[in-house]
């Protein structure tokens, strides 16, 4: 009895490791995207791009930024060969419509 009990343990731990793994990354992710919505709300710096993360503000603007395994940022390049990049945010800046909201991301 104690022997099918062990099995049946260690049969679910792969699954339980493999949750934990996926929680781990959405969280990241989440927080990668939070920090992003924060920067663009921030005020700009004298370059027009936000201070953090160096996303250009100029309408028509576009680009590409990287993270670690860990959300820490590695910079914002127009290629995807970043050594380390786990996670990447792709961003492009519209204009400003008459309907656009004020405060609108």
């Amino acid at each position: 009895i104690i022997a099918f009990g062990l099995i049946a343990l260690l049969g679910l731990l792969p699954t339980g490791m493999n949750l934990a793994r996926e929680s781990r990354s959405e969280s990241v992710g989440v927080n990668i995207l939070s920090a992003l919505a924060a920067d663009l709300q921030r005020e700009i710096n004298t370059t027009n791009q936000t201070r953090l993360y160096q996303i250009p503000l100029s309408a028509g603007a576009s680009g590409s930024t990287f993270f670690d395994e860990d959300g820490r940022w590695l910079g914002a390049t127009s290629t995807a060969n970043t050594p380390g990049a786990v996670y990447a945010g792709t961003w492009a800046i519209r204009a400003r419509s008459s309907t656009t909201p004020p405060n609108a991301l």
